[in-house]
């Protein structure tokens, strides 16, 4: 998609539009608690040289953003220059390499329109608007990803902009100890990446949905069921479950579950969901929609439905592999007070896809993730809604392993989102590659 304009811009924060600008650059639309000097729209990568040498001459950091869906505008700073990767949205499908280049401003859902064309699929991000380039570098669990691994999993290497400001290839073969910082480091990463080469896969013979709708009362058995389902699931399926407000079905609070689908066949496909067939209460559900093949841009249709633009919004989430008794308590009091919809919790289904990752930075996840989604639009109710859900989230702490930076709320609860180990590789590779700390890390960073 090609985005306007067409040349690299430069704003200062004493300039008329300067905090609408920065505001452009994020989803979330709760205001953030600082705002940077100076944001610069980049397009080339002569530019984002010239933005390098700018934030030392005039004594800045510098953050980065490409698609504005860091819940915790994780780049907008004081003290920093902003380097905005939104109109650096390229990209190239090399069909016979079964490879493919993408620039950080690209959409995980235009990339993945021009790849199921070509019979290609890669494990783009589950949200409508996501660019690739934070999605990357947080790890990238995507669509698929059970079987073919987290996006970041799938990048076989990245051209970066250094904090000295030399242009390198980033690789197993290349400045291997840089690779492996950038798959996971997330808004940590200490450079800028302009271009991703990603592996890619053919795609799967049959993509499709099993939904049940529940109404609210049936959520503690719903819960109970899917979390015995632990280590049971085939990894052709990613089973998740929304608790809402008020479903855009049955008119009223529900829990939607979810069974997508990427299977070799239909005869696959429907051995792996058996499951949701053989449910022991799928006679309390309000509506039951057999498996039934979808295309990708049908699923990226019903996932935006949870996630309406112009939001203001409270996220935090957890890792956890706890027992059903130890969640459902937290679960009924953050639905209890939550904000009306579109507010929501989302509970998925992750054990058995933690396979043996490669060696890299990423390194935290666990057999289920909660992700707490509050939504309003009133201003005068952030500090109300952010304190609520960080509170309430703080409460599951004993039961959680860690947070996941995709959804991380780090700038009002630390969590832990990376093992100690590699937080401690990470350091040391920091020093060598960003010496003056020129690039911001996360909003904070858990003690051990």
């Amino acid at each position: 998609m090609d985005k306007k304009p067409r040349t690299s811009r430069i704003m200062r924060s004493n300039e008329p539009g300067f905090e609408a600008a920065c505001m452009d650059t994020l989803f979330n639309k709760r205001t953030p608690i600082n705002f940077p000097e100076i944001l610069f729209q980049v397009h080339r990568v002569e530019d984002i040289l010239e933005a390098i040498q700018l934030a030392k001459a005039e004594g800045l950091k510098v953050s980065v953003v490409s698609g504005g869906h860091s819940w915790s505008a994780n780049h907008m700073r004081k003290n920093s220059l902003v380097i905005d990767m939104s109109f650096m949205n390229a990209y190239a499908v090399d069909k016979p390499r079964m490879q493919a280049t993408a620039e950080p401003g690209c959409y995980g859902h235009t990339l993945m329109s021009a790849l199921v064309k070509q019979g290609l699929f890669f494990p783009t991000g589950h949200c409508k608007g996501v660019c690739l380039g934070g999605y990357l570098l947080k790890g990238g669990f995507g669509w698929h990803s059970v079987e073919l691994g987290l996006a970041c999993e799938n990048v076989v290497g990245l051209d970066i902009v250094t904090a000295d400001g030399r242009i390198v290839h980033a690789s197993d073969n290349e400045n291997p100890d840089l690779f492996w910082a950038a798959r996971g480091a997330g808004s940590g990463f200490f450079g800028v990446v302009f271009r991703y080469h990603l592996k890619l896969y053919r795609r799967p013979g049959f993509i499709g949905l099993n939904t049940h709708i529940y109404k609210f009362e049936h959520m503690d058995e719903v819960v109970h069921w899917m979390m015995g389902l632990r280590g049971q699931l085939s990894d052709k399926v990613e089973l998740k479950i929304s608790i809402t407000r008020k479903s855009s079905v049955i008119h009223q609070p529900s829990i939607d579950v979810g069974a997508f689908v990427f299977a070799d066949s239909w005869a696959e496909a429907r051995a792996v969901t058996k499951f949701m067939h053989d449910c022991p209460i799928k006679k309390k559900a309000s509506l039951r929609i057999p498996l039934i093949p979808v295309t990708m841009g049908i699923h990226y249709y019903l996932t935006s439905l949870y996630y309406p633009d112009e939001q203001r919004w409270a996220v935090d989430n957890i890792w956890t592999h706890a027992q059903p008794e130890d969640l459902l308590p937290s679960f009924h009091q953050l639905m209890k007070d939550m904000p009306p919809e579109p507010s929501f919790l989302h509970f998925e289904y992750w054990a058995g896809a933690a396979r043996k990752r490669l060696d890299m930075a990423f390194s935290m996840e666990d057999d289920f993730f909660l992700t707490a989604m509050a939504a309003w639009k009133n201003p005068a109710d952030d500090e109300r809604h952010t304190k609520f859900i960080t509170e309430e989230m703080q409460k599951l702490e004993p039961f959680a392993t860690g947070t996941q930076l995709a959804d991380e709320n780090l700038n009002h609860r630390t969590s832990k989102f990376m093992s100690t180990e590699n937080l401690l590789k990470l350091d040391k590779i920091r020093a060598k590659w960003d010496t003056d700390r020129l690039f911001h890390e996360w909003h904070s960073r858990p003690t051990s």
